[in-house]
């Protein structure tokens, strides 16, 4: 993104891209070069699933030699959720709270007790009727629930949810992104899959490095195909890939940096429904300036395949 080339008191900006653990997901953000040295500054902004805080992770390194320091941080850090926080700071989230689901409760193993039948006064007196006793009714195994594709119904401030012409693909996009193109597109064998794409406007985006923008489609092709066909080698700058972020998938993406000797950032993930349907998704996002780094989180997060 552009931003890696401010300034920060004499350190040169590396640039922000999603971070997630499994325990907690959010940005981090890279510094290097401090004061013309070999030093490093890097500050993690995470929450975890609940949201109910944000966690600020920010750790300084002299040399090389410290990255493995860095790594055992990544590694271990946590809260000790029996110290009260001094503050409780909810960030606002598009995501639709999980709902607990009440455990049913399986019926006693001691039969009620039963009042004897009494008798007349004047007739001999009668045994008490006894209740047999009942076998318990024992609850069934439940598989674990697999975090399904949920397409996203709301955005958050400044976004909207846009969706192909087979309502198939959906994907939250800035406002501003107004030109959008929903019709299929055909893979190398002729056949047709979904697609979509998004921008301020679609052409700039698609021939150019000028402006931001969104595509997005469905493919028979595994993860690894997927992101070799979207290769960006002798264009962009490879900056490493990162695992994908959205629960409702497993894959990864791959960051490309200084596309075309701009400042122009793209990002590509390509990843599977965790539920087991033989598809992959591809979701390439285009970056001009730092503000459009907020369009990467949003889509990663939440796009989603019906």
């Amino acid at each position: 993104m552009s931003g890696r080339r401010h300034d920060r008191g004499g350190t040169a900006a590396g640039g922000q891209v999603p971070y997630s653990d499994g325990a907690f997901t959010g940005v981090q953000q890279t510094w290097s070069n401090c004061q013309d040295t070999t030093g490093m500054i890097r500050v993690l902004v995470v929450n975890p699933p609940t949201l109910a805080y944000t966690f600020v992770v920010s750790v300084q390194t002299g040399s090389p030699a410290d990255e493995a320091a860095y790594q055992h941080i990544l590694d271990s850090f946590n809260v000790d959720p029996s110290v009260p926080l001094t503050t409780e700071t909810v960030p606002p989230s598009s995501v639709a709270p999980t709902t607990t689901l009440a455990v049913p409760v399986p019926p006693s193993t001691v039969a009620p007790t039963v009042a004897p039948t009494v008798a007349p006064t004047v007739a001999p007196t009668v045994a008490p009727t006894v209740a047999p006793t009942v076998a318990p009714t024992v609850a069934p195994t439940v598989a674990p629930t697999v975090a399904p594709s949920v397409a996203p119904t709301t955005a958050a401030p400044g976004f909207r949810v846009v969706t192909d012409d087979s309502r198939t693909l959906s994907v939250p996009v800035p406002d501003y992104w107004t030109d959008t193109d929903g019709a299929p597109t055909t893979d190398p064998a002729g056949n047709a899959q979904p697609a979509l794409s998004a921008s301020p406007d679609i052409g700039a985006f698609v021939n150019s490095y000028d402006v931001p923008g969104l595509y997005m489609f469905e493919t028979s092709q595994d993860v690894a195909g997927a992101l070799a066909t979207l290769d960006r080698t002798g264009r962009c700058t490879d900056a490493g890939r990162q695992p994908n972020p959205n629960p409702a998938f497993t894959g990864e993406y791959q960051q490309w940096l200084d596309c075309g000797g701009t400042a122009t950032d793209q990002y590509v993930l390509a990843a599977n429904p965790v539920d087991g349907r033989p598809i992959t998704v591809v979701v390439l996002v285009q970056v001009v300036q730092d503000s459009d780094f907020a369009a990467v989180q949003a889509a990663f997060t939440q796009y989603a395949v019906s």
